[in-house]
């Protein structure tokens, strides 16, 4: 497997390590800042160096880059696989959308000969993610990654972009494929207690109303 990274900083594109997989990467991932994700001559930029990649990605609430945080706009990662194949599924949805109905028939179109993992990135305000997870889970036994867009602390509009400019309301499900694929993942969140402890009184979901009785925004 060979990897490239690119970096988006200060109005133009770094190459911080290359195998020069332009033309060649089987996969690509971007995720970034909102406002410069959602920009479309980025993903044209990407599409034209890798014209033959899948390419996903979302917004998010801080990218990535190793064991780091990166201070760029827009990181981007193409990967070249010496044996193994990615395909690249995605749907789009209304408000209010039977989110588990929608994640059993989007997981239902990968081939199910030879698929070893799926990779999972939507839309992160108008989705539950507990619906959204059972119903992959529902429909396949394969390992499972991924997560919610984000939008920094704004919490206002979040994207997902699948081998097209960055939409709103779309889940993207990217399934890999062989036999000498390894899958590893990791989780770390790094939160802490503080404050008192309250009873949560009136919920829907993911949604919370009450903590003590009490309206939980005041």
């Amino acid at each position: 497997m060979q990897i490239e990274t690119l970096l988006y900083k200060n109005g133009s594109w770094e190459v911080q390590k290359s195998f020069d997989l332009s033309g060649d990467a089987d996969l690509v991932t971007i995720f970034g800042d909102t406002a410069e994700f959602v920009k479309k001559e980025h993903f044209d930029t990407l599409r034209s160096r890798y014209p033959r990649a899948e390419i996903v990605g979302c917004s998010s609430s801080g990218n990535i880059l190793g064991p780091e945080v990166s201070q760029s706009s827009l990181v981007v990662t193409a990967i070249k696989f010496d044996s193994s194949k990615v395909i690249l599924q995605s749907s789009s949805f209304e408000a209010g959308a039977d989110i588990g109905v929608l994640s059993r028939e989007l997981a239902c179109k990968f081939d199910a000969e030879g698929l070893k993992h799926l990779f999972l990135l939507s839309d992160g305000l108008n989705v539950n993610g507990s619906e959204l997870v059972k119903g992959f889970n529902e429909a396949t036994t394969v390992t499972k990654t991924g997560g919610l867009a984000g939008d920094g602390a704004r919490f206002e509009q979040t994207w997902v972009i699948a081998n097209d400019y960055a939409q709103q309301y779309i889940i993207a499900a990217v399934g890999f494929y062989g036999d000498a694929l390894t899958i590893g993942s990791g989780c770390y969140g790094g939160w802490s207690e503080f404050g008192t402890h309250r009873i949560i009184t009136k919920s829907d979901a993911n949604i919370l109303y009450e903590l003590d009785g009490e309206p939980a925004l005041d």
